[in-house]
């Protein structure tokens, strides 16, 4: 079951380990990354992330961070315990999009808490957070079809040999399927394309030494994936905000 996360003066607010867990915080830090990256230019500009001296406050910020990297999001994380006019000061020093805070400030020290901060270092509406991502019907195509790659890499380094062969699969661009035509209007190609090469995988010696590693069908052979798929760190974090989705949205 999934806890009510609620949004008050500043931010949200809650007891560490009841309702102020990594999960939850990862959900909000999502949410705090689309917002930030989609409306306010932080792919580019890039956000402040700080922390108070409150218990765990550290890793709860570096939670955070990997959270908002793995959304695209450049971070810079302060190097300690830090104030909050500091903090707001860095936005403008910085020139960044905006901060979070994780700090729960007048609350009993058994509290923890997630501010946000605009470009000018001042507080930042939580209602914002609730906005609607704008990203077009192909955007989240293609990004959903990268999460895929990266969860299958990270997937097959963490189970090595103990495991199922984990290989992503590109069936081919502009196959005939409900996405496609919703999101580019198109009909797309035979769909017999992608169900044959799934099946080759599935079934020939070709695809049984081959996991980690990503098939282009597009062009017939084993290609190199997009960069971040390479990159162990950045498949980690997508994986964690993955699990996160899954578990805010699963019965």
């Amino acid at each position: 079951m999934t806890d009510e996360v609620r949004f008050g003066t500043d931010g949200w607010r809650a007891r560490i380990g009841d309702t102020f867990t990594y999960d939850n915080l990862r959900r909000v830090a999502a949410a705090a990354a689309t917002y930030y990256r989609d409306e306010r230019d932080a792919a580019t500009r890039g956000l402040v992330i700080g922390h108070d001296r409150r218990f765990a406050a550290r890793d709860f910020a570096r939670a955070a961070a990997e959270v908002v990297v793995a959304h695209g999001v450049p971070v810079w994380l302060t190097a300690d315990a830090t104030p909050t006019p500091v903090i707001s000061f860095s936005v403008l020093d910085r020139g960044a999009a905006g901060a979070i805070n994780i700090t729960a400030s007048h609350n009993p020290p058994a509290d923890l808490g997630f501010k946000v901060r605009d470009d000018k270092g001042a507080a930042l509406d939580p209602e914002a957070l609730a906005k609607p991502s704008r990203l077009s019907d192909g955007a989240v195509y293609a990004q959903s079809k990268l999460a895929l790659t990266m969860w299958s890499g990270h997937m097959a380094l963490a189970l090595k040999d103990n495991g199922p062969v984990m290989v992503a699969v590109n069936p081919a661009s502009m196959l005939g399927s409900k996405m496609v035509k919703e999101a580019y209007g198109e009909d797309g190609g035979n769909l017999r394309i992608g169900a044959d090469i799934l099946c080759r995988a599935a079934l020939s010696d070709e695809f049984s030494k081959a996991s980690g590693l990503y098939f282009d069908n597009d062009t017939g052979r084993f290609a190199a994936p997009h960069p971040d798929a390479r990159n162990p760190q950045k498949c980690a974090n997508v994986v964690r905000v993955i699990e996160a989705v899954l578990s805010a949205t699963a019965p």
